[in-house]
């Protein structure tokens, strides 16, 4: 009887030691793949910085890049036109486009703050397409250039 007991000592001490071993060994393995999960975090971190990089820099080499190319002034009588060209230099259209101007003559004439629309009817919004020119035209308000005497 002595002896099955020392024997299943010597088997359950053998299993128990066995045991041991394994978890150790998947203790080890878990920390192992802990720190590649901690590494995988970091260089998916550094990745989605670089892409939000990526978005700004394409949002700002798709986006429309207006541009006043000229500026006709024209005397009509007692209400004269502002014409303006504007391409649209961009790859995406120009969406929702409105201007808004104030025209002040004379030496050192300061601005009102009086903005009128330019070129839309009730301060309506126009598309401009990518790559195209789009003329506007104002009519300015009835108005008078008055000179100091003796100046020009």
């Amino acid at each position: 009887m002595n002896r099955v007991l020392i024997i299943t000592s010597i088997v359950t001490a053998g299993a128990v030691f066995i045991y041991t071993v394994f978890a150790g060994l998947q203790w080890s393995a878990i920390r192992k793949q802990g720190e590649h999960a901690s590494n995988q975090v970091k260089a998916m971190q550094g990745q989605l910085d670089t892409m939000r990089e990526a978005q700004k820099s394409f949002a700002v080499g798709e986006r429309a890049y207006l541009i006043i190319e000229d500026i006709v002034f024209i005397e009509k009588g007692e209400r004269p036109q502002i014409v303006l060209t504007i391409f649209n230099g961009g790859r995406t259209p120009a969406l929702e486009v409105s201007t808004e101007t104030e025209a002040s003559v004379g030496p050192n004439t300061p601005p009102t703050g009086k903005l009128r629309s330019f070129g839309h009817i009730h301060g309506e919004k126009t598309v401009i397409p990518a790559n195209t020119k789009k003329q506007v035209v104002a009519n300015l308000p009835n108005f008078t250039v008055t000179l100091p005497s003796g100046k020009l």
